[in-house]
């Protein structure tokens, strides 16, 4: 299994400069934030939807209205029209919809988002504490790498865990900067993402009223405006 994903390893990993580690914990911690900032919210909207959609519980634990559904883009009708759900409809609904459900797990999971993206101190130290998270696990990673280049092994009960780690890292980096343009444009969309965390980072820091959400809501009407223009 290791050698197998061999190139993976290389792909992301490549050099034995600890300044080389340094600049990837910077780049892939920033790219992957930026990623979170959305996937936190959808995770729980998908999660939601579904529970809604085929748990026969639904009438005693979530009893949310249509029109509150429909508006949250939670409505399975929704979709069957065809219209794109935006994740800032589903927060601008938030608040009713926490007050309309009372199944205790995903309450829970409603109740975190709501913080997070409504609440600048929250997101604050979100943000910090995964940004370091992801530091140390690329260190970490960093570091078995070199272990299995100098001795050609591993042993580790934990190597499972490490390869789906780094497959998730890499992957989601290049899912989200990927192009078909080219090496330009690849570098281009990957300093894209990197201004974006710092733009969003400096936001939350500069402003105490700044929430994920504004930034969220105004990202997707300005997607909004641009896929008008195109048409």
């Amino acid at each position: 299994m290791i050698f197998n994903n061999a190139k993976l390893w290389n792909i992301f990993l490549e050099g034995e400069k600890e300044s080389k580690v340094i600049l990837i914990q910077g780049i892939a911690s920033r790219l992957l934030l930026c990623h979170y900032v959305y996937k936190y919210g959808w995770d729980v909207f998908h999660e939601l939807y579904f529970l809604i959609k085929y748990n026969n519980l639904y009438n005693e634990k979530i009893n949310i209205s249509d029109n509150v559904l429909k508006k949250a883009g939670l409505y399975s009708e929704s979709n069957k029209e065809g219209r794109m759900v935006y994740l800032y409809e589903f927060l601008d609904n938030l608040s009713e919809i926490i007050s309309s459900t009372k199944d205790e797990i995903i309450l829970e999971k409603l109740n975190s988002i709501n913080e997070f993206y409504f609440n600048n101190n929250n997101a604050k130290r979100k943000i910090f504490t995964l940004f370091n998270d992801i530091k140390n696990e690329i260190l970490l990673l960093y570091r078995i790498r070199n272990k299995i280049v100098h001795n050609a092994f591993y042993n580790s009960p934990f190597m499972e865990y490490y390869i789906n780690k780094l497959q998730f890292i890499v992957s989601t980096i290049f899912y989200n900067i990927i192009d078909k343009k080219g090496k330009e444009a690849f570098e281009e969309n990957m300093i894209k993402k990197y201004v974006e965390y710092e733009n969003i980072n400096n936001r939350l820091e500069k402003d105490e009223n700044y929430t994920l959400y504004q930034y969220i809501k105004d990202r997707s009407l300005e997607f909004e405006d641009d896929s008008k223009e195109e048409e």
